[in-house]
């Protein structure tokens, strides 16, 4: 299923943009057309033997050219999960998607603040203004409520931390935390704190880019699919399995998710707004901000992204599906320390639904 001319696009982009991370073009109903990975290395320095230095060179690099960050990288999501702990929440019959939670720009557990992004707040919010302007104390507040193995007995169930079955050794299945999981790893028992950091993506959560991929597949048609690289083998078509996962109440309410990821890129406000341009058609998706790092307490004022050293920096996060009004495709971007998603990944993932229309995979009516 992998298109050459779009992997060499895709890696070109990341060449030029002197960004590093993954990338990955999914059809919603599972077949791969591009997954790259950057930096990468060569096969062909294998063929006649590899020298000892160019062998140096990329053992001793610091991005690990040699990790398949799509199916075998592990990072916090961050924002990325909001929509789908969102669907959790609506359909679990305690949270009202059009109930106003108010955000004061933290709330306070136990002595310690857990803030918003937004220092000031972000006033009443509901579920759309929740995804759109991705409020944390939304979350936080919500997440009190479901409690944390509610949240990761669903979270799994959508395809977080777990192996998506794709076609390719040495895929990871990260952690999505419960109860249980911390008491047999650590020992210990699980905090409240601990469910509001889970709740925005945070704290001992890791994932795949592919799992967030799929999961955006997953909101996007309603249905989960097994991403496939093999198209044929002989003449035998290979097609991906899609999983009918969904409740009832969750495909009913499933529009309204969907509602707040075409905000996310669309709307005035939208944490992608501003970043994306295509010409053709509206995309929804979702923006994260990854932190890989804790900020202490006393600090009140945050530094900017771009004010932190490298390895500081957040993992930016777009994950997205377009067309909006027929979802044909994902794409789903993370920078390695890359900052804020929107204005990190935003540019990036326009042309690749240019690309996507110029290679006519996405054809435009006129």
């Amino acid at each position: 299923n992998i298109d050459s001319k779009l992997q060499t696009f895709i890696y070109n982009l990341f060449k030029k943009e002197k960004k590093k991370g993954t990338i990955i073009v999914m059809k919603t109903s599972g077949e791969i057309v591009a997954m790259v990975n950057y930096p990468s290395y060569n096969n062909n320095l294998f063929v006649k033997g590899i020298s000892q230095k160019e062998w140096e060179k990329l053992i001793k690099n610091n991005f690990n050219p040699f990790l398949n960050k799509a199916i075998a990288g592990i990072y916090p999501p961050g924002s990325v999960v909001k929509p789908a702990i969102g669907l959790i929440a609506i359909a679990s019959g305690k949270i009202n998607p059009y109930k106003k939670i108010f955000c004061p720009g933290y709330i306070e557990i136990g002595g310690r603040k857990f803030r918003d992004w937004k220092i000031d707040g972000h006033g009443d919010v509901n579920i759309f203004k929740a995804i759109k302007r991705s409020v944390d104390v939304y979350y936080y507040k919500i997440s009190l409520i479901l409690g944390i193995d509610y949240i990761s007995k669903n979270l799994k169930r959508m395809g977080f931390g777990k192996k998506t079955g794709i076609d390719l050794p040495n895929e990871r299945k990260g952690i999505i935390p419960n109860k249980k999981w911390k008491k047999t790893r650590y020992k210990q028992s699980w905090f409240i704190g601990e469910t509001l950091n889970a709740s925005i993506g945070q704290g001992y959560m890791i994932v795949t880019p592919l799992q967030v991929a799929v999961n955006t597949a997953l909101l996007a048609s309603g249905k989960k699919p097994t991403p496939l690289i093999v198209k044929k083998i002989g003449k035998q078509i290979i097609k991906p399995k899609i999983s009918d996962i969904l409740t009832p109440q969750e495909k009913k309410l499933l529009p309204l998710i969907q509602k707040g990821m075409w905000q996310v890129c669309n709307s005035i406000g939208g944490t992608a707004t501003k970043y994306i341009h295509i010409p053709y058609f509206q995309i929804a998706g979702k923006t994260g901000t990854a932190q890989v790092h804790s900020i202490p307490q006393d600090v009140k004022k945050r530094k900017r992204e771009d004010e932190l050293a490298y390895w500081k920096r957040s993992h930016a996060w777009l994950t997205t599906y377009g067309p909006y009004k027929n979802p044909q495709f994902v794409v789903t971007v993370m920078i390695e320390h890359g900052g804020h998603g929107g204005s990190s990944a935003g540019g990036i993932v326009s042309k690749i639904y240019k690309k996507l229309v110029e290679l006519q995979y996405i054809k435009i009516k006129g």
